[in-house]
Parts: C-alpha cells; sequence; structure tokens
C-alpha cells in the first residue's frame, strides 16, 4: 500500500506529504502535524508493512512498538526524536511519528559525489559515537549502524542516528 499526497492520518492531525523510503518494516512519508496552536510542523512518519500474513504481522507489531518504546527512552542530539506512536484504523496499520531531519544519509552524500574531508568524516563519527554511548548507557544496541541508517542534517551538518527496528536491549551474558 502507498499512501497518496493529502491522505489524512489520526482524524486529520497528520497530512501525507510524500514518500521518503521503504525499509524491512515499513514505509515512511514525509507529512505534516497539526499542532495545537493552530501551527504546522513537518514530520516523518514509518508505517507498518502490509503484505505480510497474521503471524508475520504480529510478530512485525511487536517490533515497531518495541522500536517506539526505545526511541522515547532519547533526547539526544544525534538521535532522531520521538514525537508519538499509534495505531491508524483507516489504514489498519501502526504509525510511528518521528521528526523530519532536513538532509541527506550518508549514503546519498557520498552517491551524488559530495566530498566529505577527514575532519567531516572525524566528527560524523564522533556524534554517532556519543549516539550510541547514550544507548549503551540505558543497554540498547543499534545493531544496525551504517552511512544509510545515519542523516547529516542540513545547516548544521550534524549526524543523526535513525532507524531502531532491529535494536535490542543488551543482556550481560547472553550472545
Amino acid at each position: 500500500m502507498s499512501l497518496p499526497t493529502g491522505y489524512s492520518l489520526k482524524e486529520g492531525k497528520y497530512t501525507i506529504q510524500h514518500k521518503l523510503g521503504i525499509g524491512a518494516f515499513g514505509t515512511t512519508y514525509q507529512a505534516t502535524r497539526k499542532l495545537r496552536d493552530g501551527q504546522e510542523e513537518i514530520v516523518a512518519i514509518k508505517i507498518g508493512k502490509d503484505e505480510l500474513s497474521e503471524n508475520e504481522r504480529s510478530a512485525r507489531e511487536k517490533n515497531f512498538k518495541d522500536e517506539a518504546k526505545r526511541l522515547k527512552q532519547f533526547n539526544h542530539n544525534h538521535i532522531v526524536k520521538f514525537i508519538e506512536y499509534f495505531y491508524e484504523p483507516t489504514i489498519n496499520r501502526h504509525c510511528l511519528v518521528m521528526e523530519y531531519i532536513e538532509g541527506e544519509t550518508l549514503d546519498q552524500l557520498i552517491k551524488e559525489g559530495n566530498e566529505i574531508t577527514d575532519e567531516q568524516a572525524i566528527e560524523y563519527i564522533k556524534e554517532v559515537a556519543d549516539a550510541l554511548a547514550a544507548m549503551h548507557e540505558v543497554n540498547l544496541i543499534h545493531r544496525d549502524v551504517n552511512h544509510r541508517n545515519i542523516m547529516v542534517r542540513h545547516g548544521t551538518e550534524e549526524a543523526i542516528l535513525i532507524d531502531f527496528g532491529i535494536a535490542r536491549e543488551f543482556v550481560p551474558d547472553r550472545t
């Protein structure tokens, strides 16, 4: 299922703008969010996959809820911000709302032929390491750190760690 531009979620609180990408657990869209003061902000909404068997869907919904729970723990400069999690009955899917990061993934930057200086690369590594350290403080491991899961924010050029779909709790003495 692909949602069209203008599709409304959560009784009009969110309006789909366009698709950002498709991942293992769902499709991510850029959307607008209506705020209480009448203003709007741009957000990213990950919507769970639909072409799954009932057993697969149950397991994926649990993973989706777990991702929301993990993200909710953090207010960190280099981890994507959690906004809310909800079930949308009009599409029979779970939705995870996060901040929209204006920028590109490291993968996109490299493919576009942009030159990344050694100093920039070192700064990105430090910022991602800082995000991972914050995760490790609460016994979480990301498990999918790669150039597609690191966004570089326009303007500040900060590295932001995204996609917590396969992150797990670290339990000592368990492999």
